[in-house]
């Protein structure tokens, strides 16, 4: 039988979920039960009516099977645990796609991405790498102790760490960097905190306050020219003019001078 086109025909199985979900059915209720799992992996979730056709004459065993599933906004019925495998691995599939396409130059998406035989214990690997991700991301938001040191060391707010952190987190999400031990994990971040606040100083310099009085009351275009490798002083000077209702001038795109605002110079 060929493979259908983009379809994943298969999930990994988790003998220990199966056996202890279902120690007490019978032989024929866990026939029931694994068809009504096979209906909603290729169908997705399932009305009452679908149940109903796939059971058949076994519908009376409904009211049995119905605690392995729960309910969607719809009303319909799905298994939490299949629905997650499903989409672990169709996460997978995907990640190993793009490495595949990556290491082979494939731009038709139809490179295999791993040997059959590894694949399960890859998959695992992968789903191994997500759940420590998981637990790391929860330790770095509710580490009290944590933030504080980071707040000492980069001398920011509580809140403003709280921003960078959900920054942090959701750009390093992506790879496997948070699937790191967890102290590799805080070390990033205190260091990703300096790296970022250096950026923004960079792009924000921090403005000087300057006492008008220094200025001269009107535009002296020597003293502008002394303070132009100021930025700040020179924005400060800028202000001070403007407070004195003056306005620059310009002639062929140059500023010659600040003349009283709304009054038009020849």
């Amino acid at each position: 039988m060929s493979k259908a086109k983009g379809k994943d025909p298969a999930v990994l199985w988790y003998w220990n979920d199966w056996h202890g979900g279902t120690v007490t059915f019978t032989r024929h209720l866990k026939g029931c039960y694994m068809d009504l799992l096979y209906a909603q992996f290729n169908n997705g979730h399932l009305s009452l009516e679908e149940i109903r056709t796939v059971l058949g004459t076994d519908f009376s065993h409904w009211d049995t099977l119905r605690k392995k599933f729960a309910q969607d906004a719809a009303g319909k019925f799905f298994n939490e645990k299949l629905d997650q495998v499903k989409a672990d691995r169709k996460a997978f599939s995907e990640e190993q796609s793009k490495k595949a396409k990556k290491r082979w130059g494939d731009k038709n998406g139809n490179a295999a991405a791993l040997p059959i035989e590894n694949e399960n214990a890859t998959v695992n690997e992968y789903l191994n790498s997500k759940k420590v991700s998981e637990e790391n991301i929860s330790e770095l938001r509710t580490d009290v102790i944590f933030h504080e040191r980071v707040c000492m060391a980069t001398s920011i707010s509580l809140e403003r760490m709280k921003t960078l952190l959900e920054r942090f987190i959701a750009e390093k999400s992506v790879g496997d960097e948070l699937s790191k031990p967890l102290n590799d994990c805080r070390s990033h971040f205190v260091n990703w905190v300096k790296i970022e606040i250096g950026k923004e100083k960079k792009l924000n310099p921090p403005v000087v306050a300057y006492k008008s009085e220094k200025f001269p009351s009107r535009f002296d275009p020597k003293f502008e020219a002394s303070i132009k490798k100021d930025p700040a002083k020179l924005a400060a000077y800028h202000k001070h003019l403007e407070d004195k209702g003056l306005e620059p001038f310009e002639r062929n795109g140059v500023v010659v001078d600040w003349t009283p605002k709304n009054i038009k110079v020849a």
